[in-house]
């Protein structure tokens, strides 16, 4: 039996990025690309009242990724077909250094849709140093 599910996004994420140039200033993209957005767009929007009014376009874009990461972490610790003794983590993979430290490192953001980093940290003290977020809305 599976233990452990792993929900991994990354930094600039493309797909976030053209959702959130889509919700905040309207695109107009090939049908196959307004698909993918309106898969996404619902998922997104909703986050965009909590983004700070003065935030750079590529940190909104990141925080929007520990964003899509805890609602797919939400969506399977909820779901029928994953077992509750499933541990699911959520974790962003940063290859362009946005977390600080090291380029390529994963940032353990949340795990069973706990994200408070000083209660993830207190429960997890082995992977202490891994959990971090740039966004607790």
């Amino acid at each position: 039996m599976t233990e452990t599910a792993v929900v991994i996004g990354h930094t600039g994420c493309g797909a976030v990025t053209a959702t959130y140039d889509d919700l905040t200033d309207g695109l107009d993209e090939p049908a196959g690309i307004e698909h993918c957005l309106g898969v996404l767009k619902p998922h997104l929007e909703p986050a965009l009242e909590h983004l700070p009014g003065d935030i750079e376009r590529a940190a909104a874009i990141n925080r929007l990724v520990e964003y899509n990461v805890d609602r797919q972490v939400e969506f399977l610790s909820s779901s029928d077909d994953v077992p509750d003794a499933v541990d699911v983590f959520g974790v962003v993979y940063d290859f362009q250094d946005v977390y600080g430290g090291q380029r390529g490192e994963v940032h353990v953001i949340n795990i069973d849709g706990e994200t408070d980093v000083d209660a993830l940290r207190a429960a997890h003290p082995d992977i202490e140093s891994r959990i971090n977020r740039l966004w607790e809305y």
